[in-house]
């Protein structure tokens, strides 16, 4: 349950019907047939519980209507969204990633204080690239936290957090920063992969 986001290439020369028998085919003859003749093809990009990437684009592609419809996008569509990315990696670059440990529940959620046991972790990054991918995916592994709040105001503005039905965390964390980062490589292969005999079409389910 929660917010799956999927961009998948789809041949031009096919109708929607076509593909949808192709898929229930390719279903019934198994899971591993499935994903090998159908979903590992047309899937180019997967992202879960990336709301911000979701709000966005929502809102600029499909006039802010969000009924899981699918969202064809266009190679400047890609390219808009990869530029807004990497506006807002420039904004993570060089800011604090402040370790967080549960203080209270209210209202059936986590309330989280900084934790002052732990060190910050500074975000190394430039032009859209983290510099030492792996200690980013380490702090994953160790705990929750946040970035300093003077990236809150920059980041509103640019790639703010989309409400939603298990949508996942709104806050500007661990998760949105490698998010991001993980968004800017997969587009950047999808447009360096682009072929123009496919129709690029995101759709989210939740």
């Amino acid at each position: 349950m929660g917010l799956d986001m999927y961009l998948e290439k789809l041949p031009r020369n096919k109708t929607r019907k076509q593909l949808d028998a192709e898929n229930d085919e390719a279903w019934a003859k198994g899971i591993e047939y499935w994903r090998e003749h159908i979903r590992d093809v047309r899937e180019v990009a997967y992202w879960r519980k990336a709301n911000w990437l979701h709000g966005y684009i929502v809102r600029t592609f499909a006039d802010g209507v969000d009924e899981c419809q699918p969202i064809e996008l266009s190679r400047n569509d890609v390219e808009i969204i990869l530029a807004q990315c990497i506006e807002a990696a420039d904004v993570l670059s060089g800011k604090r990633l402040i370790p967080q440990k549960e203080n209270s529940i209210v209202d059936y959620k986590c309330v989280y204080v900084d934790d002052t046991d732990k060190e910050p972790f500074i975000i190394d990054a430039s032009d859209g690239k983290l510099k030492d991918k792996a200690a980013l995916e380490a702090k994953l592994d160790e705990g929750y936290f946040k970035v300093e709040p003077s990236a809150k105001e920059q980041l509103d503005a640019v790639l703010p957090p989309e409400r939603g039905f298990f949508f996942g965390s709104y806050d500007y964390d661990n998760y949105y920063v490698w998010d991001v980062f993980e968004t800017i490589e997969m587009l950047e292969k999808v447009l360096a992969e682009w072929d123009d005999n496919y129709r690029y079409v995101y759709q989210a389910s939740w």
